[in-house]
Order: C-alpha cells, then sequence, then structure tokens
C-alpha cells in the first residue's frame, strides 16, 4: 500500500501512483531475476546435499566389501545345536570333527541342615570359604547369626571371589516347613570344589553339630553339610581324542574355534563343521549391488530431462556429477589388473550392467557359481590391495575425495552459498538505490506540484480579475 501523503493536491495529478510506477519499473525485474537466481542456487544445493548423502550411504557398503575379512570369515556349524554349539574365527581351519559330550562341567553345591526360619540363630565365629579360586573369611557376630544374616554376609563379603549362598523354603516331614542354607560355587570343576571351615566357635568346638560349625564342610573329613550337587569336569570325546575341563567352554581344544558343551549324551556322536561364510560374502555383494543401484536412481533422477513437461534435474549439466557417474561406471566396468584368473571383472562373477540405466544385474545362478568354485577370487575382485586395488578399495578412495568435511562437493557447495550471499547483498543494494530514486522522484515531483500549484492559483486570480472588468463577459 502506497503511504499517504499530500503530493498531488496541489496539481490534482496523481503523483504518488506516478512514484511507485516509475520505482517498480526498476524493481520488479531486477528483483525477478535476483529471486529466480536464488531458487536455482537453493535448488542446487539441496542437489548436492542430496548427492553427497547418497555416495555417503554407498560408501557404507563399501567399508564391508572392500574389508579382506569379509571373504575370510568362517561358519561354525553343529548338528545338534541342543547339545554342542560352536563358534569360529576367521583363522580357524576348514573342516569337520566329530563329538560326543559324556559328561558336562558342574559346579559344587552343598546344602545345610534344617532350621525354623531365616530369622533362626545360628552361632558366632568366622566362616572361611575356600575353593580352588582362592578363599574369604567372613565374621558372625550377634549383629547378623541369622541364616538370613549369614546369607547376606557371604554375598556382600568384598573378596568373595564367586560363591553364592541362598535360602530355600523346604517341608520338614512333619507338616510343617523349615530353611536350608545353601552355598554355591560358580564357577564348575572339580578343581572349584567348596570347603567350608569354622573358626571360634563358641562352645570352642569347630567341627560339631552345635552353633555355626553346623555348617562346616571338608569332603571326605568333616561333612556337617550334605553335597547337594558335586563338582565334575566336562569329559568330551572329539574324533576318538579325550578331552577333559573344568568349564563345559573348551576354547583352546580346536585352535580359532571355541565349543560349548549343553547336554551330555554318552556315545553320541555329533558333528562341528567349519566352513568359509560364503553366505556373508554373498549378503555384502547384494548389498553393493543394491546400493549402487539406488545411487544410480539418484543420479538419473538429478540429471534427469522430462520432454513432456520441459522440466530439468536440479544438476543437469553439471560437470562435477557427470564426471563423478563417469567415473564410477569406468571403475564398474574395467577389469582388476592384479587378478590373472579369469574373474577379473564384475561381469564375469554374474553381475551384469542394464543398457538401459546402467544399473546392476546379479545372474544368481552364475553367482552362486563362482561362490561355490572360486571364493578367493570374488575376494581379490572388490578387496585386493595390490595395484589399483579392487573394486569396492576404488571407488571407496574416488568417493572420499567427494565426500569427505571440506572435499569436492563441499566446496561447491560453500561457493553455492557464496552465491547467495552476494544475491542477497545485491538485494539490499538494490532496495538502497530504489529509496534513493525514491526521495529524488518526491522532491522533483513535490517541486513540480507546487509550481503547478502556483500556476494554477495565479490563473484562477486573472480570470477573476478578467471577469471584473468593465464590459468583459465570459456569457455568449
Amino acid at each position: 500500500m502506497a503511504p499517504i501523503t499530500s503530493i498531488g493536491v496541489g496539481s490534482g495529478l496523481p503523483l504518488e501512483n506516478m512514484i511507485q510506477q516509475l520505482v517498480d519499473s526498476e524493481k520488479v525485474p531486477a528483483k525477478a531475476r535476483m529471486d529466480l537466481k536464488a531458487k536455482e542456487v537453493t535448488a542446487k544445493i539441496s542437489g548436492f546435499s542430496t548427492l553427497k548423502n547418497s555416495l555417503e550411504s554407498f560408501q557404507s557398503t563399501l567399508t564391508t566389501l572392500k574389508d579382506v575379512t569379509t571373504f575370510q570369515g568362517r561358519e561354525a556349524t553343529s548338528s545338534n545345536p541342543d547339545a554342542v554349539a560352536v563358534s569360529a574365527s576367521k583363522n580357524a581351519g576348514v573342516g569337520s570333527f566329530e563329538i560326543s559330550v559324556e559328561k558336562l562341567a558342574t559346579a559344587h553345591k552343598v546344602i545345610s541342615s534344617g532350621f525354623t526360619d531365616a530369622s533362626s540363630p545360628v552361632g558366632t565365629g568366622d566362616i572361611t570359604v575356600s575353593s580352588g579360586a582362592g578363599s574369604f573369611t567372613v565374621t558372625i557376630d550377634s549383629l547378623n547369626n541369622s541364616v538370613a544374616g549369614i546369607r547376606d554376609a557371604i554375598n556382600e563379603a568384598a573378596d568373595n571371589f564367586g560363591v553364592t549362598a541362598s535360602l530355600i523354603n523346604v517341608d520338614d516331614g512333619a507338616g510343617g516347613t523349615e530353611t536350608k542354607l545353601i552355598f554355591s560355587a560358580d564357577d564348575t570343576g572339580v578343581d572349584n570344589q567348596l570347603t567350608i571351615a569354622i573358626s571360634g566357635d563358641v562352645d570352642g568346638n569347630d567341627t560339631d553339630m552345635v552353633g555355626l560349625s553346623r555348617l562346616t564342610f571338608d569332603k571326605g573329613v568333616t561333612e556337617n553339610m550334605l553335597e547337594q550337587q558335586q563338582a565334575t569336569d566336562s569329559l568330551a570325546i572329539i574324533d576318538g581324542q579325550t578331552i577333559t575341563s573344568a568349564s563345559n567352554t573348551l576354547d583352546s581344544v580346536l585352535e580359532n574355534m571355541s565349543i560349548t558343551l549343553l547336554e551330555a549324551a554318552p556315545g553320541v556322536k555329533n558333528t562341528i563343521t567349519v566352513a568359509e561364510n560364503k553366505e556373508a560374502a554373498r549378503e555384502a555383494v547384494e548389498n553393493f549391488v543394491s546400493s549402487y543401484n539406488s545411487l544410480l536412481g539418484v543420479t538419473n533422477t538429478l540429471t534427469s530431462y522430462d520432454d513432456e513437461k520441459d522440466e530439468a534435474g536440479i544438476l543437469l549439466g553439471d560437470p562435477l556429477l557427470r564426471g563423478t557417474v563417469f567415473k564410477m561406471r569406468g571403475i564398474i566396468g574395467q577389469p582388476v589388473s592384479a587378478i590373472s584368473s579369469d574373474f577379473s571383472t564384475l561381469a564375469a562373477i554374474g553381475l551384469s550392467t542394464e543398457k538401459k540405466d546402467g544399473t546392476l544385474r546379479i545372474d544368481n545362478d552364475k553367482f552362486t557359481e563362482v561362490l561355490e568354485n572360486n571364493f578367493d577370487d570374488i575376494s581379490k575382485l572388490f578387496a585386493t590391495e595390490e595395484g589399483e586395488g579392487g573394486i569396492a578399495r576404488r571407488l571407496d578412495n574416488m568417493f572420499e575425495d567427494l565426500t569427505k568435511f571440506g572435499g569436492t562437493i563441499d566446496t561447491r557447495k560453500n561457493s553455492l552459498n557464496s552465491m547467495l550471499t552476494d544475491l542477497d547483498e545485491e538485494e539490499k543494494a538494490l532496495d538502497k538505490r530504489l529509496s534513493g530514486l525514491e526521495t529524488r522522484l518526491r522532491v522533483q515531483f513535490s517541486s513540480m506540484d507546487q509550481l503547478v500549484s502556483q500556476l494554477n492559483a495565479t490563473s484562477d486570480y486573472l480570470t477573476q480579475q478578467l471577469a471584473n472588468l468593465p464590459g468583459f463577459s465570459n456569457k455568449k
């Protein structure tokens, strides 16, 4: 809305409207040009952000594919996973083994005689618990000499190496219940068998069934508590060889493999197999193809042109994007020079390029055949470090210059942002210039308005004076 002024009152002319039209004749085409340029630059910034995000997403699949360990993984399986579980590192030897689980390792458990309830007093003195892992001592006094107090003292001991005390309420055989104290070793194996010694019992006898000495247990010597579960070592037979262990996990029997015994079945043979983890390699290659095709979908959209709608992609004709796609397709199609076998190209392993849009397609039958019979060649094709490197390595190196912080794409975006800043400054300068133009026009038109007003006033005066002259009449 134009400002309310008195300009034009004297002359009767639409001077305010004339000023606005003269200012707009300068402003409108210049502002339209700058707005169009800003819209184009903003769209390109958005396009390069989309491109960078897509390249980084593709790079994440290359990280896996360029790593040779992806193709060195081992898949360990058990014919009876309920009885035997197995895992293998990448350095495990490929092969199969027969194993029977004769006996599982168990943790030692002893249980006391019955007490009326958890608050029943037991006695005072020191309790020393020992096993192959070491020993620790707790003092029982008038503050903690109940069944529950002894449980808590054992469990909360700072130097407890791995013994758990718990309570169980059972029938007492006379229609009621009684509470018993259980000591359980956390670690399995004969070497971790528990010994519980009492010292300082109030009756002066540390081994009788009176007071705290009721908790004494030294297998084969003094067993005032009952052995609820023996401490045993595991026993397995692998390819005819006998293995015993304090644990049910065998980490050092077969090199770079871990075997966990889960269920004993004497004489029952299970098979554990270690093979190349080809499915992991298949998944990595399939992800590569999918991600590559998604990237091409983005680049094709950014550089597309719709004849019917006469609409161009945001980065159509951009040399950076055009050069990126050209280099990427070149790497995809070139053989890996470091490979001397027949599998130096993607096409040789079953990955072909569609002529229409450049996307990759997997021939599953051909790829599976190469995966089964020429597994090492697939590893070299993508991940070799020799020469220029495998395809995944070369692509990753190429994209690194584009996507890294301060890289080529960031440089282009910074340049475009500078253009937006320049356009903003140009618009401010335009506003300042137009403001000056409007001020000058107002001064000029105001002077003209006053002059015309004065001329009109003079004209009216002369007309009035002439009308008063004798013999003058404006009648016709």
